[in-house]
């Protein structure tokens, strides 16, 4: 399966996405326990809110999407010597 083409913007090339992710607040862990540094891979379930278009510091046109996260679930955790926790 072929990803789409990214749309033009007033007749100019967009050559990048983005997602901005908001309204993420606290999220229920249980009993997890984390530590600086840790890596954490996570689901998020969100609404697209909008969409804008903005010229990035390389000068090029870039599509950013804004996503209001309406559910997130932690899926896994690990540190830097690889001990991986899985939820």
């Amino acid at each position: 399966m072929s990803q789409p083409e990214i749309p033009p913007f007033e007749g100019q090339e967009v050559t990048f996405t983005k997602a901005k992710v908001t309204s993420v607040s606290g999220l229920e862990i249980g009993d997890a326990v984390m530590k600086m540094d840790d890596m954490v891979e996570m689901t998020v379930t969100g609404r697209i809110l909008g969409v804008d278009h903005k010229v990035n510091s390389a000068g090029k046109l870039e599509r950013v999407h804004l996503i209001k996260a309406i559910e997130t679930e932690l899926v896994r955790s690990w540190d830097a010597a690889g001990h991986e926790t899985v939820y």
